[in-house]
């Protein structure tokens, strides 16, 4: 993660209640759950390929090991995916590394829970390398190393060329949203996952297409790139007088775009095939998530931009002065939001549908998480939700699980369309591995991975509107939002 980022990371989840039970697996194994939400601990639960940690419990991971809550942010699921240059170097022996990666990874690859440690020999025989094949792929990884060491034309480091072989073992698994990162880079994921960082305001992932940089995911409605006009889907490839080489690791791209707060940088990027070069003030930021208003009298206007750590207190504040203010109906704006944890979007669907359902996730063994709001408050007010084609993830599960409930009329344009979800494990050298775990489903089982939410009505914004151009102070200007005068036509008719 770069420190463009403002997403929520491994240690932000405070006082989530847990939202799984005990339970037993097909195979009669028994789940573990916590009870206390602040403990220092994890689920775990057993499978035919051994015990490990259940990626989606919330609550305060053990600080020694970071391991992060299940995020269904696009921001936060960066993918971060990397070329190394010494990985291409190795091309011709990518399978011998990815082999010796394995062995590697996993064998750093202890996560602490309350109560115990699961360590390396209890992942499961599956997961790991029998003693024959640990000594022949460390032989010929011994071998390869020395024969690079000692006849390739530059000096070369060895832990670069390990490095190389983690990344490429990560890539390998054709996830956009999967990513290892090694301690520096782990480092800044954490740093940036406390909401406090300097930058220019946006999330970026390698990019995979023939324009070689930053691909940008999110923008931070706070940051300057957002004022300047920095849209989703940008590639960002230089900064100042620097270019981006194609070879370059994500956090050496990232250090170029860094600086001291209040200096200014000079980012070019590419849209359309077109490119631009903006200049913008680096600033100390902290992710605003919630903005609202109250319109036409009693329609409250609420707009969610993130799922992020803190995202909850901010819509519970909001909601309840907008309350206070006795409106009527809501407009809940989900427009440009990338997604966030699901903890956070369960704890909201929790304010407006009271107890049920809210999504559940399926493991690649069929094997169910539920997720569940047990809030007796229901919001029984006519509610309008906008999306966009920037509406991705935890955005689109929120809005799918309102439309089950029959709670909402959808409004705007065709949503992303992410489907499934990431975790995050620290591993115990103070690198991580971040990969798709899951596939999440609506109430009634609905998954719209790769197609997106189709809104009940559709509505588009003027060709010379941007969405982020006609907001200020996070509010969009009603006469030139053609997708919110809908909304507030269905409140007002009540239909």
């Amino acid at each position: 993660m770069s420190e463009f980022n403002s997403q929520p990371g491994a240690n932000q989840t405070q006082g989530q209640q847990p939202y799984t039970p005990n339970y037993s697996d097909p195979q009669g194994q028994t789940y573990q759950s916590y009870s206390n939400p602040q403990a220092q601990g994890y689920q775990t639960y057993s499978s035919p390929q051994g015990s490990y940690y259940a990626p989606y419990a919330a609550g305060v991971p053990d600080q020694a090991q970071q391991r992060g809550p299940v995020s269904f942010n696009e921001a936060q699921v960066k993918g971060m995916r990397r070329t190394s240059f010494w990985g291409g170097l190795l091309t011709g022996v990518v399978a011998v590394m990815l082999v010796v990666g394995v062995y590697f990874m996993i064998q750093s690859f202890s996560r602490a829970n309350s109560s115990a440690n699961i360590a390396y020999d209890q992942l499961g025989p599956d997961a790991t390398l029998s003693p024959e094949e640990q000594q022949q792929v460390l032989a010929k990884m011994d071998t390869l190393i020395r024969y690079i060491s000692a006849y390739y034309v530059e000096e070369v480091d060895v832990d670069d060329l390990l490095d190389g072989a983690y990344h490429g073992m990560v890539d390998a698994l054709d996830d956009k949203y999967a990513s290892y990162m090694n301690a520096e880079e782990y480092a800044d994921y954490n740093m940036d996952s406390s909401g406090d960082y300097v930058g220019i305001g946006v999330t970026v992932q390698i990019s995979q297409g023939d324009v070689k940089g930053l691909e940008v995911i999110n923008v931070s409605q706070e940051g300057a790139a957002y004022e300047a006009g920095i849209q989703v889907g940008d590639i960002i490839i230089g900064a100042d007088d620097f270019f981006f080489e194609d070879e370059m690791l994500l956090n050496e791209m990232v250090s170029h775009v860094r600086g001291v707060e209040g200096s200014i940088v000079d980012i070019t990027y590419v849209r359309g095939g077109q490119t631009y070069t903006v200049s913008m003030e680096r600033r100390k930021l902290h992710e605003t998530n919630v903005y609202y208003t109250v319109m036409d009298g009693n329609v409250g206007y609420l707009a969610l931009t993130g799922f992020t750590a803190n995202a909850q207190s901010q819509f519970d504040a909001a909601l309840k002065d907008l309350q206070s203010q006795g409106i009527t109906s809501l407009v809940l704006d989900l427009r440009d939001n990338g997604g966030g944890l699901v903890s956070v979007c369960v704890d909201i669907a929790d304010h407006i549908i009271g107890k049920g359902t809210v999504t559940y996730l399926e493991m690649r063994d069929g094997y169910q998480e539920k997720y569940s709001a047990t809030s007796d408050d229901e919001l029984n007010i006519p509610i309008v939700v906008l999306v966009n084609g920037n509406s991705a993830s935890a955005s689109e599960l929120l809005t799918l699980c309102l439309m089950d409930y029959g709670k909402v009329t959808v409004v705007g344009t065709q949503t992303y369309g992410k489907g499934i979800a990431q975790s995050t494990y620290g591993l115990k050298d103070g690198t991580a591995i971040k990969f798709t775990v899951a596939k999440y489903y609506s109430p009634e089982g609905t998954n719209i991975h790769g197609e997106g939410i189709t809104p009940d009505v559709i509505v588009e914004l003027p060709e010379d509107v941007t969405f982020a151009s006609i907001k200020t102070n996070g509010i969009p200007d009603v006469t030139k939002d053609t997708q919110l005068q809908e909304a507030l036509r269905i409140l007002k008719e009540g239909r």
